[in-house]
């Protein structure tokens, strides 16, 4: 076989093979399916996963409770930026002295919403605040205010007959605070049924009352001290 034969016969053999070649990667291609990489996240997204140092409750805190030792009750902890509230606590001298308006549950990060509102009125030698739930009173008095003097009621109810007794078990007491309320509790504002927490200025002999009451049961109330 001549040479320019032979040079003829191995170009056609390329040409097939370099059709099939082709043909395979373009079959091999189409049923491959089609790798997208993850875009790559916003500066917002970015910022959101972001971590950010909280306190969270060691265990669980009643309501009223007085934070005097807040490193004892309180830890740090790091979570998601978009996870946090936005009035979080995250230094513990926010906590120092500040008084549980709510119950916070073990593993719960604290905010503002859990901390009465106090204000600057000082306290008499031997007392101290002391925070109770009340019903409020339903058309929220001039008197029902930070700084009145108040007396404390309350009633308790038989379960044999439903009959009511009430008594007045405190007297002449400073109103330090009362809780803010939220949207949905106006109705029972309304209504006087709602129960929340207030703070008062108590010596202990009035703090061991007001904690009998409390293991009583009943209702508490507030009283204008002046009767009006």
């Amino acid at each position: 076989m001549r040479l320019r034969t032979k040079l003829g016969l191995l170009v056609v053999l390329l040409g097939v093979f370099t059709a099939l070649g082709l043909a395979w990667i373009t079959l091999v291609r189409d049923e491959t399916p089609l790798i997208l990489l993850p875009p790559k996240p916003s500066e917002e997204a970015r910022r959101d996963e972001e971590l950010v140092t909280v306190l969270v409750a060691r265990t669980r805190m009643p309501y009223g409770a007085r934070l005097r030792q807040p490193q004892y009750w309180f830890e740090t902890k790091a979570i998601p930026r978009r996870c946090v509230t936005e009035h979080a606590v995250t230094q513990f001298d926010q906590l120092q002295d500040r008084i549980l308006a709510k119950d916070i549950a073990k593993g719960e990060a604290v905010d503002a919403a859990h901390l009465l509102k106090m204000v600057g009125i000082p306290l008499d030698e031997g007392r101290r605040a002391m925070g109770i739930k009340v019903i409020y009173p339903a058309d929220w008095p001039d008197w029902f205010q930070p700084g009145s003097v108040v007396c404390v009621e309350q009633t308790l109810t038989k379960d044999t007959t439903g009959k009511e007794t009430k008594q007045i078990i405190l007297e002449n007491v400073l109103l330090l605070s009362t809780d803010g309320l939220t949207v949905d509790q106006d109705e029972a504002l309304e209504k006087g049924t709602l129960s929340a927490t207030v703070v008062l200025a108590v010596t202990p002999e009035e703090a061991q009352v007001l904690t009998r009451a409390q293991q009583v049961g009943g209702t508490l109330r507030l009283r204008n001290a002046n009767g009006k």
